[in-house]
C-alpha cells in the first residue's frame, strides 16, 4: 500500500484560452491592458462586480479546486480509470492494478482465486453486477467481483492480445473489444462476432453504452454501429469519419468525437444531426459530458480543455467558455491526458502521462484578476459590486465589462461607508470621498512624521470623521474638509487606535493595544474596559456592528459585547480564532470572520444559544486550504478585509488574493460515503481476508484499517468505530483511519465503522466484520474445568485432611479418657474398695464375737449387709470404667430393653429399627449414645403423651446415626432453645453429643411431634473404619434389617 501525500494542489491557474485565432487575440488584448494599468497608474482602487468569477453554479477551470498527483505522491501512470460501486477508484496502468480512496494509493492483490496474470492493464470497466473488467495488454481479460478473480484468455476462446474495452448492453449481454474484433460471453465462453448480426467485422473497436441501453461501437476507425435494446443486429449509424470517442450529454444526445476535433451528433431524441468543429489544435483522445453539460476534452499536447454549457449553445461555440489547463503553469500532472472520468460525487478525474488529477468545485471563488498586491481592504457597493482598494495594480470594472478601467490613481489602505451612506477611500496622502459626480480628494492632515498610514476610521455620528494615526494623541476630526485636534475627547486614551466603529446607537467603539477598548458616548462620556489576562484578545483589529449585536475581533480570539461585558466565543472543535481583521454579521445572523489563517463561519443557531458564562461554545465551519483558500488575511493595516454584497455574496481580502464565497450555492457533497474495512494488523501480521478471520491467541497488539470512499475532499471525512464486546460506545476517531486495541481477551469480536462525508453527512449504516481471538491453553474451556476439579480436588482433600486430623484428635481425646477412666477404676479397686473390704472383714469378726441374741447383732448384720450391696455397686462402676466392663454390650438390645420396660409402664407402643450392619462402636460413643437414647425415650413416654414413639439406629460407612420420634404434643420452641427450669434432660443430651464431637438436632412442631437426631462420624463412632468402597456398603444396604417391632 503506498500512503499517498495530498498531492500538489492548485486552486488558481492562469487561463489559457483554447478557442480560434480571433478568441486569443481578444485574450492577449485583455490581458495587454491589465499588465498596463500598474505601469499607467502605480497604486490604485478597483470595483469588481459579484458576476465575475462567480464560483458556484459556474465556477471557471482556474476556480475549481486541482489536486494533482505523482510518482513521488505513489500515484501510478494509468492508462485508464474507473469507479465501483464500493466508491473506490480504480487505476490501471503499465504497473498493474491500484485502488485509490482519496488518501492511500494501494495495488491490489485478490484475496481469493487466481492471481492477476499481467501488471501491464488497457482497460477498466464496470458492469452492472458491480464487476471490474480488467483487459490486460497480452494474456486477455480478467473479472473482479466480491474479491474474487476470474481469468479469461485463449482457453475460453478470446485471443491472446490486448482487450480495448468491456461493455454490457440493454439486454444484460457482456462484449469484449480487441484489435482483432468483438467477443460476446455465452456460457462462460466469449464467442467471436465476425461479421454476424450486421456487423462488417471491421478490427480496432470500441464501444460505450448510453443510458438508455444503446451500445455504440466504433469500428475500424472509420465506421460506427449501434446496438439498441429493441435491435436484433447492428446498424450502421455513421460511415467514413475517424471517431476516436463517444459521449453523451445531459439531453442524451449521443455525441462522437472525429481526429479532427469535431463534435457529431451520433443520436438525439429528435432525430436531429449535426457537427460542431472545436477549433482546438493537437490531438483529440478522449470526450466527456458531465452532469452539468460542460464538454471535457483530453488531449496530447493542451491537457485538459473544458467547454462549459456545450449542449446548450448553437452550432457556433463562444470563446470564452473555452478553457484548457495544461503544464506547466496549470499545475496538471502530466502532458497528455490518456482518460476523463466523472465520479459519483461530480469531482472530475484525469489519468495522464505522469500521474493523476482531480477538479472539483470549491467553496472559495479567487478573481481572476491580473495582480491583487498583498494587502488590500474591501467595501461593499450596490447590484452585488465590491470595491477592493490596495497600494498596487488598477482595476475597475462594472458589471461584465472589459477592459477594467482606474477610478481613484492613487495608493489607497481603507475604505469605509458611514451610517449616512456616504463611502471613503484613504490612501497615504489624500481622503477620498465618493460623490454623484466622483471622488472629491482631500490632502490629510501634517504629521510628525511624514507618510504615516492611517489605522482607522469611523463616522462622528454626523457627515464627519474620526481618524486616527500611529502616534501618540493621533486623533484628528475631519469635517467640510478641515481637521482639527482641538474638540478630541481629553478622557480617550493618548495611544493610537487601531480600530473605531459607530454603531447603530451613535456610540464610537475604539480598539487598542493590550484588549484595552473605549467607548465614546453621544453625551461624551468616555468608558475603558481592559479584559482579564486569561481572556485578553491582544491587539483589537476589528469592530462589527449588526443592531443591538457589537463584535470584537483581535489577535487572539473573538468577544461580544453582553450586558456591560465581553463574551469570549470559542470552537467546540479546537479550532482558534485568530488575527481577526474583518467581522461580518449577515441578515440571517451567521457571523463571517477572516482571519490569519482561515475563514470562519459561526451559524446564528449557534450564537442564539441562551448563555449567561463568559464564554460560548460554538460549532463553526472552517474554510481552508481545502476550500480553496491560499492565504490567511490582508492583515491589520488594512481595514476592512471582509465584506458582504447585497446579493448574499461574501468577499475576502486575503494575502495576494481577493475571493468569495457564495452561501446561497456553496457546494453540498449529499453523497454519504461508502466504508470498507481494508485490513486487520496482528502482531505484525496483516490479514486482508477478513471472511472467518481467527487470530492467534492473546494478540499483543490490534490494529483495524478502515476507509471511506468520499472522493471530494478525503482530509474532511470523520470516523466513528466501535468493537462490540470491548467498547461500550461508540469511539470518535475523527480523521484517523485506523483503530487500535491492545491485550484483546479471548473472544468473538464484531467491529462497526460509520463515516461523515466532508459536508457532515453520515452514512449510519457504515460496514461490520467479526474476528475471533482463541483462548490460550490456560484460557480455554478445557483447562479451566481441569484447574476447576484440581482446585475441587484440593479442597476436597485438605477438607479430608482437616477431617482426619480432628477425627484422630477426638480419638486420641477418647483413648485419653479410656486411659483414665481404667486409671481411676484400677486406683479405686486398688485403695477404696479394697480398704472398704477389709473394713467389712474386721466388721464381721466383730459381729462374730456379739451373742445372737442380742439386738446389736442383728442390728450388725444387717450393716453388713448393706456394706456388702454397696461394696458389690462400687465393683461394678469400677468395672464399667473400664472399656470390657461397659454393661451395654449391644446398644440396639439395650434400648429395645428400656423401650419395652417404658412401654409396659406407660402403655405406648414402641418401635426399633435396625439399618445396615452393625458395627462395634468405640465404647465412650456407645456409652454416651446409650445414655442420649435413654433419656430422649424416657421423655417421649412420660411427657409427650404420644401414641407411639420410634427408636432407629442407622449404620453407614460414612456415619453412624440414631433417632428418637414420636407423635405426641410436641416442645414448645423457648423449651428447646432455653430449656424449661428445673430440668436437665435436654441439656444433658446436648453435653453428652459436643463430648463425641457428634451433631444433635431437634425437630418439634406442636402436636406433631418430636424428632431427635444424633449423628456421628464414622471415624469417631467405629471401632475400625468400615472398608469395602461403594459397592460393599450398597451390598450391607441391601442386607440390612428392617424395623423391629418390639411391641
Amino acid at each position: 500500500m503506498s500512503e499517498a501525500t495530498n498531492g500538489t494542489t492548485y486552486p488558481v491557474g492562469n487561463q489559457a484560452s483554447a478557442g480560434n485565432v480571433a478568441a486569443r487575440a481578444q485574450h492577449m488584448k485583455t490581458a495587454r491592458c491589465l499588465r498596463q494599468f500598474p505601469i499607467l497608474l502605480g497604486a490604485c482602487f478597483a470595483c469588481l462586480s459579484s458576476s465575475s468569477g462567480a464560483q458556484s453554479p459556474d465556477q471557471s477551470l482556474q476556480q475549481l479546486y486541482h489536486t494533482a498527483w505523482t510518482f513521488r505522491d505513489g500515484a501510478p501512470i494509468s492508462w485508464d480509470l474507473t469507479q465501483t460501486a464500493d466508491g473506490y477508484l480504480w487505476l490501471g496502468g503499465r504497473s498493474g492494478l491500484y485502488r485509490f480512496d482519496g488518501v492511500r494509493f494501494e495495488r491490489f492483490t485478490p484475496v481469493a482465486g487466481p492471481p492477476l496474470p499481467n501488471t501491464n492493464i488497457q482497460s477498466l470497466d464496470i458492469t452492472n453486477d458491480g464487476s471490474l473488467w480488467i483487459g490486460w495488454n497480452v494474456k486477455g481479460l480478467s473479472q473482479l467481483k466480491d474479491g474474487r478473480l476470474v481469468n479469461y484468455g485463449e482457453e475460453s476462446g478470446l485471443s491472446s492480445g490486448t482487450v480495448n474495452g468491456v461493455q454490457q448492453d440493454g439486454r444484460g449481454r457482456i462484449w469484449a473489444f480487441s484489435p482483432e474484433g468483438m467477443y460476446r460471453l455465452q456460457n462462460n465462453r466469449w464467442q467471436p462476432l465476425g461479421s454476424g448480426m450486421g456487423y462488417s467485422g471491421a478490427t480496432y473497436p470500441y464501444g460505450f453504452t448510453d443510458r438508455n441501453g444503446t451500445m455504440w461501437v466504433g469500428a475500424g476507425r472509420r465506421d460506427v454501429y449501434a446496438l439498441s435494446k429493441s435491435d436484433t443486429s447492428f446498424r450502421l449509424v455513421l460511415s467514413g469519419k475517424e471517431i476516436v470517442s463517444i459521449t453523451q450529454d445531459a439531453r442524451d444526445i449521443v455525441w462522437g468525437l472525429d481526429s479532427k476535433g469535431t463534435m457529431i451528433v451520433l443520436g438525439s431524441p429528435d432525430g436531429k444531426h449535426q457537427s460542431r468543429p472545436l477549433g482546438l489544435p493537437g490531438q483529440m483522445l478522449k470526450a466527456l459530458f458531465d452532469r452539468r453539460g460542460d464538454l471535457w476534452i483530453a488531449t496530447t499536447t493542451m491537457g485538459i480543455v473544458r467547454i462549459r454549457d456545450f449542449d446548450r449553445y448553437g452550432i457556433g461555440l463562444h470563446s470564452e467558455k473555452v478553457e484548457s489547463l495544461s503544464l506547466p503553469n496549470g499545475g496538471l500532472s502530466g502532458e497528455t491526458v490518456y482518460q476523463i472520468f466523472e465520479d459519483h460525487e461530480g469531482n472530475i478525474w484525469t489519468a495522464t502521462s505522469r500521474g493523476l488529477d482531480r477538479l472539483r468545485n470549491s467553496a472559495f471563488s479567487l478573481l481572476p484578476i491580473e495582480k491583487v498586491h498583498s494587502k488590500s481592504a474591501l467595501l461593499e457597493a450596490d447590484k452585488g459590486n465590491v470595491y477592493i482598494a490596495h497600494p498596487v495594480g488598477a482595476l475597475s470594472r462594472e458589471p461584465e465589462a472589459l477592459p477594467a478601467t482606474p477610478i481613484i490613481p492613487t495608493d489607497l489602505n481603507l475604505a469605509y461607508r458611514s451610517p449616512n451612506g456616504r463611502t471613503w477611500f484613504v490612501g497615504r496622502h489624500f481622503l477620498w470621498q465618493q460623490t454623484a459626480h466622483g471622488f472629491s480628494k482631500y490632502p490629510l492632515p501634517i504629521l510628525p512624521e511624514p507618510n504615516l498610514p492611517v489605522e482607522s476610521v469611523t463616522s462622528d455620528g454626523g457627515n464627519g470623521l474620526w481618524v486616527t494615526f500611529p502616534i501618540r494623541n493621533g486623533f484628528f476630526h475631519f469635517h467640510d474638509g478641515l481637521w482639527t485636534t482641538s474638540d478630541i475627547n481629553p478622557a480617550l486614551p493618548t495611544r493610537s487606535a487601531r480600530a473605531a466603529m459607530t454603531d447603530e446607537q451613535g456610540r464610537i467603539w475604539f480598539g487598542y493595544s493590550s484588549s484595552r477598548v473605549a467607548i465614546l458616548e453621544k453625551s461624551g462620556h468616555v468608558s475603558v474596559m481592559t479584559q482579564d489576562d486569561d481572556e485578553k484578545i491582544g491587539n483589537v483589529l476589528s469592530f462589527h456592528c449588526r443592531g443591538n449585536h457589537i463584535w470584537i475581533g483581535g489577535e487572539n480570539g473573538l468577544r461580544r459585547f453582553v450586558d456591560g461585558h465581553f463574551q469570549e466565543i470559542e470552537d467546540a472543535q479546537g479550532n482558534q480564532f485568530l488575527g481577526l481583521s474583518g467581522i461580518s454579521e449577515t441578515s440571517n445572523g451567521d457571523l463571517w470572520l477572516n482571519g490569519a489563517f482561515n475563514i470562519v463561519m459561526i451559524p446564528a443557531s449557534e450564537l442564539n444559544r441562551p448563555s449567561s458564562s463568559k464564554s460560548i461554545m460554538v460549532k463553526a465551519r472552517v474554510y481552508d486550504v481545502l476550500d480553496g483558500i491560499t492565504a490567511g488575511s490582508s492583515g491589520e493595516d488594512v481595514n476592512p478585509t471582509i465584506a458582504q454584497g447585497d446579493n448574499g455574496k461574501m468577499w475576502f481580502a486575503l494575502q495576494n488574493a481577493v475571493g468569495m464565497i457564495d452561501p446561497a450555492h456553496s457546494p453540498q457533497n449529499k453523497v454519504a460515503p461508502p466504508v470498507a474495512i481494508q485490513s486487520l494488523t496482528s502482531d505484525s501480521v496483516v490479514y486482508s481476508d477478513l471472511r472467518a478471520l481467527k487470530l492467534t491467541p492473546d494478540p499483543d497488539s490490534v490494529r483495524i484499517d478502515y476507509t471511506a470512499l468520499s472522493l471530494t475532499v478525503p482530509e474532511r471525512v470523520q470516523f466513528r468505530y466501535r468493537l462490540d464486546g470491548f467498547d461500550k460506545d461508540w469511539q470518535n476517531a475523527g480523521t484517523r483511519r485506523q483503530a487500535f486495541y491492545t491485550k484483546l481477551g479471548p473472544g468473538s469480536y464484531h467491529f462497526h465503522v460509520i463515516a461523515a462525508n466532508n459536508d457532515g453527512l453520515w452514512n449510519e449504516a457504515g460496514t461490520t466484520f467479526s474476528f475471533i481471538v482463541p483462548p490460550t491453553t490456560v484460557e480455554s474451556l478445557w483447562f479451566r474445568i481441569l484447574c476447576f476439579l484440581a482446585v475441587a480436588c484440593g479442597i476436597t482433600l485438605v477438607v479430608a485432611w482437616r477431617f482426619r486430623t480432628m477425627t484422630a484428635r477426638m480419638k486420641a481425646h477418647l483413648s485419653e479418657r479410656m486411659v483414665e477412666r481404667e486409671r481411676i477404676a484400677r486406683e479405686l479397686h486398688d485403695t477404696l474398695l479394697q480398704g472398704f473390704q477389709g473394713l467389712v472383714l474386721k466388721f464381721q469378726n466383730v459381729a462374730t464375737q456379739i451373742p445372737q441374741l442380742e439386738p446389736a447383732h442383728t442390728m450388725m448384720n444387717s450393716a453388713l449387709d448393706q456394706a456388702d450391696e454397696v461394696l458389690k455397686e462400687g465393683r461394678n462402676k469400677v468395672r464399667n470404667l473400664r472399656a470390657e466392663g461397659s454393661d451395654v454390650t449391644d446398644l440396639a438390645e439395650a434400648l429395645r430393653l428400656i423401650g419395652e420396660e417404658l412401654q409396659s409402664t406407660y402403655h405406648v407402643k414402641f418401635l426399633l429399627s435396625l439399618r445396615g450392619d452393625p458395627l462395634d462402636l468405640h465404647p465412650i460413643v456407645k456409652d454416651e449414645t446409650y445414655s442420649i437414647g435413654r433419656e430422649a425415650l424416657t421423655n417421649a413416654f412420660v411427657h409427650a403423651h404420644a401414641t407411639t414413639v420410634e427408636c432407629e439406629i442407622t449404620f453407614q460407612r460414612r456415619f453412624f446415626a440414631l433417632g428418637i420420634r414420636d407423635d405426641g404434643s410436641g416442645i414448645d420452641r423457648q423449651v428447646i432453645e432455653f430449656g424449661r427450669a428445673g430440668h436437665w434432660g435436654l441439656g444433658g443430651m446436648r453435653e453428652r453429643a459436643l463430648k463425641i464431637r457428634a451433631k444433635f438436632g431437634i425437630l418439634s412442631r406442636t402436636d406433631e411431634g418430636t424428632e431427635i437426631t444424633l449423628r456421628v462420624p464414622a471415624d469417631l463412632a467405629y471401632v475400625d473404619k468400615p472398608t469395602g468402597g461403594y459397592l460393599s456398603f450398597f451390598w450391607r444396604r441391601v442386607r440390612s434389617r428392617g424395623p423391629l417391632d418390639a411391641s
